[in-house]
């Protein structure tokens, strides 16, 4: 960077970013702050109180400087080019609404690392990324657009765009759906750092009341049982050795399985049958909800083998075979 004034430095944007990092010339907790969404040109950044504001001698930028966008309240998105197209085009429409314009579309941004955007201050609901032609190879297939996220064009999925030095590559739950009150939900996550990584899993509900699942520790894993229907956010904070942070957040929804008919198996302890001791006597406890037809009722949950074509009673697993729980409903005599 070159230095403008007494403590002040400037650097020239000449292209479209989102991302900020100052740093001294190295990594780590004191010699960089954190990744910053960058708010445009005109702006400086503090460090000692860790904010922006308006910077009132900032030069006129020229032709040749951009803002870059931002998400908010426009729609962005971003292509993974891993098939090497040499210019990446985005075609986005909504059926019987219209587009942002015929066909192959707009051309993309580069913003290095086969990463390419595009932003437009209009709602679609579908895109297609293509190399300006149509066809196998030359184009994705209709996608369902998702504002803020990454297409890779390799996997066939969005992903998270996440840039930052940490980085979560994975944030799961099962199940993800069909929930019911006092299910077991078990969930794990990845993420690349420096050194260890410590995982927090906390949920919230939609009054706003939020409780700790798990604290930070270098276990990426945890079980979240909800007791009553609604929605939930849960989310994964991490941070690694070097003070680097992050997190990631989704939307539960729980269901009252008050009337609901089909039979729920909603925990299995031990969660992995295959722990069962060969030659022992072993307890699986088997908590389970539904079948509310009114003649009918819930069976006996029963413990079978994995290769048996109907549930039978098996009061001793066969050591050298999988397990499974499975529930049917029986009729009142």
């Amino acid at each position: 960077m070159q230095a403008v004034s007494d403590g002040v430095y400037a650097y020239t944007v000449t292209g479209n970013f989102s991302k900020i990092i100052f740093n001294n010339g190295n990594s780590g907790n004191g010699n960089q702050t954190s990744d910053m969404r960058y708010p445009g040109g005109g702006k400086i950044y503090d460090l000692s109180a860790g904010s922006w504001s308006d910077y009132g001698d900032a030069p006129t930028p020229t032709q040749g400087q951009t803002t870059p966008p931002v998400p908010g309240g426009e729609v962005i998105v971003y292509f993974k080019n891993t098939a090497n197209w040499s210019a990446p085009r985005c075609y986005m429409w909504t059926d019987n609404q219209g587009n942002n314009g015929t066909w192959p579309g707009v051309a993309m941004t580069n913003l290095g690392d086969g990463i390419w955007m595009y932003q437009t201050n209009q709602s679609f609901a579908k895109v297609i990324f293509n190399n300006g032609s149509s066809g196998s190879g030359n184009q994705t297939d209709d996608l369902a657009l998702q504002n803020g996220k990454v297409f890779d064009f390799a996997a066939g999925k969005w992903e998270e765009f996440d840039t930052s030095a940490l980085k979560i590559t994975a944030f799961n739950a099962d199940p993800s759906s069909d929930i019911y009150p006092n299910t077991d939900i078990s969930l794990t996550a990845s993420a690349q750092g420096s050194g260890e990584v410590y995982y927090k899993y906390s949920v919230k509900n939609a009054a706003g009341s939020a409780s700790v699942i798990a604290d930070y520790s270098t276990v990426s894993s945890a079980v979240w049982t909800p007791t009553a229907a609604g929605t939930y956010t849960l989310t994964l904070d991490v941070k690694d050795a070097d003070g680097n942070e992050n997190s990631r957040s989704m939307s539960i929804t729980v269901e009252n399985d008050a009337q609901l008919k089909k039979p729920v198996i909603k925990s299995v302890y031990p969660a992995n049958l295959n722990l069962v001791k060969r030659n022992a006597n072993t307890t699986i406890s088997v908590s389970a909800g539904g079948g509310q037809t009114g003649r009918h009722q819930p069976s006996l949950l029963q413990v079978h083998h994995l290769r048996s074509q109907r549930c039978g009673e098996h009061p001793l697993l066969h050591p050298q075979q999988p397990a499974r729980v499975c529930i049917h409903q029986a009729r009142h005599l």
